[in-house]
């Protein structure tokens, strides 16, 4: 095995791999380049690395709906809510509850704003998205 060989299959390579896509991500995400954050962040998932998967799962769904690729958006924000974590939460349901919408999935749309509402700390937002809910009703019983 040669130098390079060594090198690539060494232990300490494979550890810091998962953090240079997610970095590279971030920084692609920054520079307004949406397709090479996303090969980026696609390529962080692959490691099957934990310490940064919700993130990305948030980061490419944001990706995906600025891409306007509404069901990879769906799919990505579902990654996040089964992921249990909840620095993003509230939004990704505010999220999901649009997108939704936008696909006539009013039953879906509902649940993902009434999750919203469980998690939400900005009361002043309530009325707002207790209208919304009630319009959703009322779009699911045409």
């Amino acid at each position: 095995m040669n130098k390079v060989e060594q090198i690539d299959n060494h232990e300490s390579v494979e550890k810091f791999l998962s953090l240079a896509y997610f970095r590279t991500g971030v920084i692609q995400e920054r520079l307004g380049n949406p397709e090479e954050a996303l090969r980026a962040y696609h390529n962080y998932l692959m490691t099957e690395t934990p310490q940064y998967r919700a993130e990305v799962h948030y980061r490419m769904g944001r990706l995906f709906e600025q891409e306007n690729e509404p069901e990879k958006a769906v799919q990505s924000f579902l990654s996040y809510r089964e992921s249990g974590e909840h620095f993003y939460a509230s939004e990704v349901e505010l999220r999901l509850g649009t997108l939704f919408e936008k696909q006539e999935n009013y039953p879906a749309a509902v649940d993902a704003l009434q999750r919203h509402l469980e998690k939400v700390e900005n009361e002043k937002s309530e009325p707002r998205i207790h209208y919304q809910i009630g319009i959703l009703h009322q779009k699911s019983r045409r």
